[in-house]
């Protein structure tokens, strides 16, 4: 039966994903030379080279495999997984004082120690029962036969994929309904009452997409609205998460730092008699009092007449609830937009487009029913297979003739899931952790999949975190995540859509627990993710987590007695995430599980971690976020293994304890927004390892020179760091910082000499020209053309040298989006018009620049390239009163070189509709 066949598809696809895990906790074990383990290491060899040529095979040939065998070896791969975790446990408890951090500590030779006999004797035995099942196929031959003799490599490649475009340009078949959803929402500008506009689609149809095509247009909707919000809603509707929603659509801060009151007065002030288009994506309710509890909420705030919301959801019945004025039913794509949404997200070598792969793949596209999402999984999980043989698979896969466009496209998922590579499936399912609509952390999401060794050792490549990229574009390529975000902290969010939610969920199947069970039974024993939301937990069975691996609980109302003792026999937790707690249940968990790689606690009520964090010996990422924390223990430097460590709202925070020195495994600290935060460690440059440095909005006035010895430091970022007044000399040394984001560091001095050595910087945000010679001059920016984002080069006037300005090569610097010209202070009088025009000419920006503020300039004329270096994007002149005059609104001679620029802002005139430059 083509069901059966499927089922058994997936089940394969699960245990390629078991098997890659086990072999990423096998490498180590393999490499590493222990003295007393030479009875085992032959096992271990042995062990690793069948789980390879196992997954090479069920890659090949899963959905051809026998259903009740297959069950079989799955259950074999858990046992063999919990085993291997066992060992490698032992061995690396052994080994705790090792040096290292990298991926080549893995070829480094390790203190010799003394295993346990049992752990040896498992080994064995489960390498006898993983054998006797690959026997029982009576095809095992093939499997010895189509693998290459040669031990496996040690190592994954993994392509880099482009993210997906999601420029206006790349969404094919909606520009009729973008500019009949425009027309609408534009038309009541006079209109008091908050009028709604609604589409409605299937899941995977585009409604997000066209709300975003309609949400970013420049032409109309972004002069017409003087505020634009964007919301995702998902299945929980209710006004205190709306509130939380709409504060942090606007604010830099998450909603939990704020109480409800706080949060509804910034939102008044930001709404309150503003016309405002408000976008709510992904809407579930049918409940009318919900509804009306929000309206009244919104308008309370008394908001400018024209107000309109934009709603996206599945269902009419939503959209009669909320008292739409128009409903925007979408259509499938036509066959023709179908193809061309194929062609685009499909990569492969155009010498390959035979006549043959176009008729297979107009196939294909007919299946996918006209549902974008579908198309463009499909033809993602193609990319890479050019052989017409993979193409005709999938055109005839029974998964494909699912009844009904919504089976259809869960069954495109799971198709796709199907495809992807063994190393990539447990990275996706570990993600349904999160619940619907959750905004996932990239860096959290990338310390957990380290922390459940689902990321390999590559060739080449020094740290998993560089490997762990490439997987996550690899899963945004395919669709898998989306609504990829990064604030101004350089911080990246996604979420998952409902429904490959759902597909990562059903793949876990008993595997994984949304509830607490009360009593224990066979599937209670074989859990191993944990996923709770709002519940109570008062009652749990004894050994519930005996095989967990991970647990996620939010908001959850906890028995602590009970709770710590279900956590005695947690032997394999690696990963616990829990928000909103008390420092009972923080102790418990620190108390309890000894074994735990990955720590994330939010709004932890507390102002001190016990001392025993610092006897959880494998942690390597402690996440202690947005809580009332006042110090760390001086004891965390006996954390060896740390290698994230990440404080960030912790707003009482002073200082970090010297001994984080000799955490020597550290490569990322976020102290964002510590406000209280005045110091680091003197010697915080003996942290060798260290690649990121966040400390965004504290109290920082200096760093200490040993930063200038983090030779591997790629991220400095000190935006809002208000009172940061000079950097060290030498920081010139750091030449492998991508970024060191300075923006809006008000008091900032000047930029040390040697910035120029810094060639592969990305982002800084702000050069500040010092009065001082040990300040850089501006011609050092000529060195550092990779420079992207948004410039603020400021105390020009200190700088007044024509030569030096052509030398910073402003037009370089190709990925530059917007440019900040700031000529003097307030209290810098003295003025020379005819050089800073000379120097306005030769600080010529790169073509197309969005975004161009010019202030404090004293010249009477524009730069001869201002006519065509901002078209199309916003230019702001304030504190330029001869500029201003000779701009005047069809009045100035200088009119005519800037009337067609869409966004001008001159002195306190808005021309138009403009935001602002930060």
């Amino acid at each position: 039966m083509p069901w059966e066949k499927n089922m058994v598809a997936m089940e394969a696809a699960v245990v390629t994903g078991i098997l890659k895990v086990v072999g990423n906790k096998l490498a180590p074990l393999v490499i590493k030379e222990y003295r007393c383990v030479v009875s085992v290491k032959k096992d271990l060899q042995e062990l690793q080279d069948l789980a390879t040529q196992i997954n090479s095979w069920l890659e090949a040939q899963g959905g051809r495999a026998e259903g009740n065998w297959l069950k079989k070896l799955k259950d074999v791969a858990y046992d063999v997984d919990d085993v291997v975790d066992e060992f490698q446990l032992e061995a690396e408890k052994k080994d705790v004082n090792s040096d290292g951090g990298t991926v080549s500590t893995y070829r480094t030779k390790p203190k010799s120690f003394l295993l346990q006999c049992t752990a040896a004797w498992k080994i064995k035995d489960i390498k006898k029962r993983f054998a006797e099942i690959v026997k029982q196929r009576a095809d095992i031959n093939a499997i010895k036969n189509n693998i290459p003799d040669a031990h496996p490599a040690r190592h994954i490649t993994v392509e880099l994929l482009p993210l997906p475009n999601v420029d206006a340009s790349s969404v094919i078949g909606r520009d009729r309904e973008k500019h009949q959803i425009i027309f609408k929402l534009v038309e009541s500008k006079h209109q008091q009452k908050i009028k709604i506009v609604s589409i409605i689609g299937l899941g995977g149809s585009g409604k997000t997409t066209l709300a975003k095509l309609v949400f970013n247009d420049g032409n109309i909707i972004a002069k017409d609205f003087e505020v634009r919000l964007w919301v995702h809603v998902s299945q929980e509707f209710a006004i205190q998460k709306l509130v939380e929603k709409l504060f942090e659509a606007f604010a830099e801060n998450k909603s939990d730092h704020h109480p409800l009151p706080h949060m509804s007065k910034k939102i008044s002030e930001k709404l309150s008699e503003k016309r405002f288009l408000l976008v709510l994506d992904d809407v579930w309710t049918e409940d009318p009092i919900q509804w009306e509890e929000f309206m009244a909420f919104l308008n309370g705030i008394a908001p400018g007449p024209g107000s309109t919301i934009l709603l996206t959801t599945r269902s009419r019945e939503v959209a009669v609830t909320v008292g739409s004025s128009d409903h925007f039913d979408l259509p499938l794509l036509s066959p023709n937009d179908s193809w061309q949404l194929f062609q685009q997200s499909i990569i492969m070598p155009a010498t390959r487009w035979t006549l043959q792969f176009e008729e297979v793949g107009n196939q294909i596209v007919k299946k996918c029913g006209g549902l974008p999402l579908a198309i463009k999984v499909l033809a993602c999980a193609l990319t890479g297979k050019e052989r017409i043989e993979e193409w005709k698979a999938m055109r005839d896969n029974s998964l494909l003739d699912a009844v009904g466009e919504e089976n259809r496209l869960f069954a495109c998922l799971k198709l796709s899931y199907f495809h992807l590579p063994s190393h990539l499936k447990p990275c996706f399912t570990i993600c349904s952790l999160f619940p619907k609509g959750y905004m996932i952390d990239k860096e959290q999401l990338i310390d957990q999949w380290i922390a459940h060794d689902m990321v390999g050792v590559e060739v080449g490549v020094d740290y998993f975190e560089y490997t762990a990229h490439k997987y996550f574009n690899s899963l945004v390529q395919r669709s898998f995540l989306q609504d990829v975000d990064e604030n101004s902290y350089g911080r990246v969010k996604c979420r998952m859509r409902d429904l490959v939610h759902d597909l990562a969920q059903s793949i876990l199947g008993e595997k994984i627990s949304l509830v607490v069970p009360k009593e224990a039974s066979s599937s209670t024993r074989s859990y191993r993710y944990f996923s709770l939301a709002k519940q109570k937990i008062h009652l749990l069975p004894k050994n519930l987590f005996q095989k967990a691996r991970a647990l996620y609980a939010d908001k959850c109302e906890v028995d602590c007695k009970i709770f710590s003792k279900a956590l005695k026999n947690a032997r394999h937790l690696r990963s616990v995430t829990m928000d909103c707690v008390d420092k009972e249940l923080v102790q418990a968990v620190i108390l309890q599980v000894k074994n735990l790689k990955y720590l994330e606690i939010s709004r932890q009520y507390g102002e001190a971690l016990p001392e025993a964090i610092s006897d959880i010996w494998s942690l390597q990422t402690l996440h202690l976020t947005s809580s009332d924390l006042l110090e760390l223990p001086k004891s965390i430097g006996k954390l060896q293994k740390l290698r994230t460590l990440n404080l960030s709202h912790c707003e009482k925070l002073k200082c970090l304890p010297d001994s984080i020195v000799n955490c020597q495994m550290i490569s990322s600290i976020d102290l964002c927004n510590c406000k209280q935060l005045t110091v680091l460690p003197s010697s915080i440059g003996r942290n060798k390892m260290l690649r990121v440095l966040r400390l965004g909005n504290t109290k920082m006035e200096r760093l200490p020179s040993s930063v200038t010895a983090l030779r591997n430091l790629e991220c400095l970022d000190l935006h809002d760091c208000r009172y940061l007044v000079e950097f060290p000399k030498d920081m010139g040394n750091l030449d492998k910082l991508h970024v060191l984001n300075l923006t809006k560091c008000k008091k900032l001095g000047g930029i040390p000499v040697g910035i120029r050595q810094l060639s592969g910087l990305q982002k800084l945000g702000l050069f500040a020209l010092g009065k001082d010679e040990k300040f850089a001059g501006i011609s050092e920016l000529g060195n550092l053309p990779r420079i992207g984002g948004k410039l603020s080069i400021r105390g020009i006037y200190h700088g007044l040298y024509p030569v030096d300005a052509y030398n910073a090569h402003l037009k370089l610097m190709t990925n530059l989006q917007g440019l900040d010209l700031r000529w003097r202070m307030e209290d810098e009088v003295e003025v020379n018009t005819e050089l800073e025009q000379a120097v306005l000419d030769c600080l010529e920006p790169p073509q197309g620049i969005k975004e161009l503020m010019i202030s404090g300039y004293s010249g009477r004329q524009y730069a001869w390239w201002m006519q065509n270096r901002v078209d199309g994007g916003e230019l702001d002149i304030h504190g330029c009163p001869n500029l201003a005059r000779h701009c005047e609104r069809r009045k100035g001679e200088g009119w005519h070189l800037i009337s067609h620029i869409p966004h001008l802002q001159i002195g306190q005139e808005k021309l138009d509709a403009t935001s602002s430059f930060y």
